[in-house]
């Protein structure tokens, strides 16, 4: 819509435009269609704000202004804009006395209010909720303590469990700066912070990344046959009882041999056929596996790897295992085939100890 300001100012240019031949007045007419020929010239401040104690208000033009705020005029200097039991953004207002509704309730100091509370809000004379200046340091927090006292700085230590979470095992320090000692998580052949791992971190509990010379009376073999490399060492010795054996093994860095794939099982009984020490064993060329259940009685076993894996491939005789007479707890493997058997763990085999770390 055209104000009569911009109607007049529109009669006027088109008449100028005309009189000096720019153009007929019937084309300039046509000129009245643009907007920069409908100016609106904003009203008075005091005609936008009349009745209005303070606040925000929208002009004639449609445009935003501020009015001058009259509220610290009222109320004893303490009413503030909008505070009032209508919520209008342009009245003034305050906060009721509780002891007279008909007076503005003045709050007392946050130093007074906040004498001998450590945090956290409390509520004022007038009502209000106002926040404490905090006295906590970490690393305690505002109303983290055994009371539950919103207004009292603590630290509540979490569960161990929460605290150890994302480590193997190892001493670690909780939220609350207190040292906490981590279950461990190990698998057998494992130990806490050894064979050059990092802090909380489970390693090998042999010889990291190394070989072991083979001990008197022991054939070192590399892991390698043909095309088949398992980069491990493998060490052929002489014939002992099971629990016998994987002494003799841990004592220089190793253990009894592990194959948990038919790559691996062939590869080792293939590297017990080439030795000269396994042809002097008791049964020749029978050999222990790291593989047991000590404590399955007379009932079928659960035979595990002895560092914990899972047993996911097996190459028994047919109709092994049978844990004959409740009493066959470990397993040998042949040489010459690789296929396993269960039999008595005081039985006297080959030891093949094999490195515990790749």
């Amino acid at each position: 819509m055209v104000s009569r300001w911009g109607l007049r100012r529109r009669s006027v240019l088109v008449g100028a435009l005309a009189a000096l031949g720019v153009a007929s007045c019937a084309e300039v007419a046509k000129l009245d269609r643009f907007e920069f020929l409908d100016v609106c010239v904003p009203e008075a401040l005091d005609a936008t704000c009349k009745g209005v104690e303070c606040g925000p208000r929208t002009n004639n033009c449609g445009e935003p202004v501020a009015c001058p705020d009259t509220c610290s005029a009222k109320g004893n200097g303490i009413e503030t804009c909008g505070d009032n039991t209508e919520a209008d953004p342009n009245r003034c207002g305050c906060t009721a006395d509780p002891n007279d509704p008909l007076k503005c309730c003045v709050p007392v100091a946050i130093e007074q209010l906040c004498f001998g509370v450590q945090c956290g809000e409390k509520l004022d004379n007038c009502g209000q909720m106002r926040l404490c200046p905090s006295n906590c340091n970490a690393p305690d927090t505002c109303g983290d303590n055994a009371d539950n006292d919103a207004n009292k700085c603590g630290c509540t230590a979490p569960p161990v469990a929460v605290t150890c979470s994302e480590v193997e095992c190892g001493v670690v320090e909780d939220k609350c700066g207190l040292f906490v000692t981590c279950p461990s998580t190990c698998a057998p052949l494992h130990g806490c912070e050894v064979g050059g791992v990092g802090d909380n971190t489970c390693g090998c509990t042999g010889v990291p990344n190394a070989t072991p010379p083979a001990p008197t009376g022991c054939e070192m073999f590399s892991g390698t046959v043909g095309s088949n490399t398992l980069g491990r060492s493998y060490y052929v010795c002489p014939a002992k009882s099971e629990v016998q054996a994987r002494v003799f093994c841990q004592g220089f860095g190793t253990d009894l041999v592990r194959p948990k794939t038919f790559e691996q099982n062939q590869l080792v009984a293939g590297l017990v056929m080439q030795s000269t020490v396994a042809g002097g064993w008791y049964e020749p060329h029978s050999y222990w596996l790291g593989l047991e259940d000590p404590e399955c009685g007379a009932d079928a076993c659960n035979y595990k790897w002895i560092d914990g894996a899972a047993v996911t491939a097996t190459f028994y005789n047919g109709g092994e295992p049978n844990n004959t007479g409740g009493g066959e707890h470990c397993i040998e493997a042949k040489g010459y085939s690789g296929n396993w058997n269960d039999i008595p763990c005081a039985n006297t085999r080959g030891v093949v100890c094999e490195t515990t770390c790749d």
